[in-house]
C-alpha cells in the first residue's frame, strides 16, 4: 500500500525488532520501501504495548541505549510513562551514541522533552501537559484531550512551545487525523479510503457496514473488541471540534515560528490505512493548519531526511534512487500527490497496475469474510 501511494521510505516509531528485521530483509530483496525504525518503545513500569522495554533507573537506561545501539536501530522512541530522571538519562545517552530521540509525552511533558533536546515530539495533541486534563489514557483519552484544547489560547501554547523547540531544534510530528478520528467517530466512518485499512486490520469491514443506521447499532457491539465507539452529545462534540481547531491553529503558529514539521499518521490506528493515510494527513495539514503546499511536501521529504540523517526524500547527487512522478504540479495543487504516474524504488520501476490488482484481490477476499 505504501508503494502504491508513492512512499519509498517509512519512519517506524515502535515495533518489535524481529518484525523490523524481517521486513527490512524482505523489502530489500523485493525492491520495497526502506524502513527506518526505533524498535521497541522505552517506557516506565506501566506498559501499553508488547514491543516495550521497561526502563526504571539510570543503570537500566544506560544498558537499554547501549543494547539498542548494538541492535542497529535508527533512532529511539521514549514513551509516555517514563519517569523524569530516567528520561533525562535516556536522552543524554542516546545522543552520546548518535541516536536521535522521538518522544511521546506523558508525566514528562512535551515542553520538558524539548528543553532536554528530544529531536521530535510525536502528536500535536500532546503539546498540552497532563495538568490540563484528568485522563490521558483509556478509550476516552483523545476526547478528554481535545476538550482541554478547547479551553486554551493557541497563541500562548505556540509561544511557549515554539521558543524552546526553536532553541533546541526539536521537530514536531503532528499526526492530526488520528486525534480527530478517534474522538469523532462519524468523521472516521466518513474516511474515503476506509476500505483499504481492512488490508492491515480486517475489522474495518465492520466499520464500512456501520455507515448505515442499522449497521451502526449492530457494529457498535462488534467493534467493542477492537476500539471504542464514543457517541458524543451535541455540546461535547462542539467542544471537541473547537479543541481540534485550537490544536491545528497551534500547529500553524509553530510552523510560522520556523518549527520543522514531519508528517506522520500513526498508522495502523483505525481508519489510517498505510500509504493512503499519508495523503489524507498532508491535506489536513494544508487545509486545517494553512501550511503551504511546498512546506507540506517538505514535511514528507526533506525534513524527515534531516531527522533520519539518510539521503531519502531528496533529489541530489548521492541520494537514493527513489522517485515519485506525478501527473500534475503538487506545488500548485497538493491533491496532485495522489495522481501518481510512476514510482521508482531502489532504482527499480514499480508495476503500479499489478500492485493495485493484487491489493484489490486481497481486499475483496477480506470483505467476503475469507480472511476474517
Amino acid at each position: 500500500m505504501c508503494l502504491l501511494n508513492g512512499i519509498t521510505a517509512i519512519r517506524d516509531v515502535g515495533n518489535s525488532l524481529d518484525t523490523i528485521h524481517y521486513l527490512k530483509t524482505w523489502l530489500e530483496e523485493h525492491s520495497g520501501p526502506r524502513i527506518y525504525a526505533s524498535g521497541p518503545l522505552l517506557d516506565g513500569p506501566v506498559q501499553t504495548w508488547s514491543f516495550t522495554r521497561s526502563v526504571t533507573n539510570p543503570t537500566a537506561a544506560a544498558l537499554a541505549i547501549r543494547r539498542l545501539k548494538l541492535e542497529d536501530v535508527d533512532f529511539i522512541k521514549i514513551y509516555q510513562s517514563i519517569t523524569p530522571q530516567v528520561f533525562r538519562d535516556l536522552v543524554v545517552r542516546a545522543h552520546a551514541e548518535s541516536l536521535k530521540v522521538a518522544f511521546h509525552s506523558g508525566p514528562v511533558s512535551a515542553y520538558e522533552g524539548a528543553v532536554h533536546g528530544v529531536d521530535s515530539v510525536e502528536h500535536a495533541i500532546n503539546l498540552l501537559g497532563q495538568e490540563h486534563y484528568t485522563n490521558a489514557r483509556g478509550s476516552n483519552a483523545p476526547v478528554n484531550q481535545l476538550m482541554a484544547w478547547a479551553n486554551v489560547v493557541p497563541e500562548e501554547v505556540a509561544r511557549r512551545m515554539g521558543e524552546v523547540m526553536d532553541s533546541t531544534g526539536t521537530m514536531l510530528c503532528p499526526t492530526l487525523l488520528v486525534s480527530r478520528r478517534w474522538s469523532l467517530f462519524r468523521d472516521l466512518l466518513a474516511t474515503p479510503t476506509l476500505k483499504w485499512a481492512s488490508l492491515t486490520m480486517p475489522y474495518h469491514k465492520y466499520l464500512l457496514r456501520m455507515r448505515t443506521k442499522i449497521g451502526y447499532h449492530i457494529g457498535k457491539k462488534v467493534m467493542a473488541a477492537h476500539m471504542p465507539v464514543v457517541d458524543l452529545d451535541k455540546d461535547t462534540e462542539l467542544q471537541v471540534r473547537q479543541g481540534y481547531r485550537h490544536m491545528c491553529e497551534t500547529v500553524r503558529l509553530l510552523h510560522q515560528q520556523g518549527i520543522r514539521m514531519i508528517t506522520g499518521t500513526d498508522s495502523p490506528n483505525p481508519s489510517l490505512a498505510p500509504g493512503f493515510s499519508l495523503h489524507d494527513e498532508i491535506m489536513e495539514l494544508h487545509q486545517m493548519c494553512e501550511i503551504s503546499a511546498v512546506d507540506c511536501l517538505r514535511s514528507v521529504t526533506s525534513t524527515p531526511a534531516q531527522f533520519l540523517d539518510h539521503p531519502v526524500g531528496l533529489i541530489e547527487p548521492g541520494a537514493y534512487a527513489d522517485l515519485l512522478l506525478l501527473n500534475g504540479d503538487p506545488t500548485s495543487n497538493l491533491e496532485h500527490t495522489s495522481s501518481i504516474s510512476q514510482v521508482i524504488c531502489r532504482g527499480q520501476p514499480v508495476d503500479l497496475g499489478k500492485l493495485r490488482r493484487r491489493l484489490e484481490t486481497s481486499l475483496e477476499r477480506i470483505q467476503k469474510g475469507a480472511l476474517a
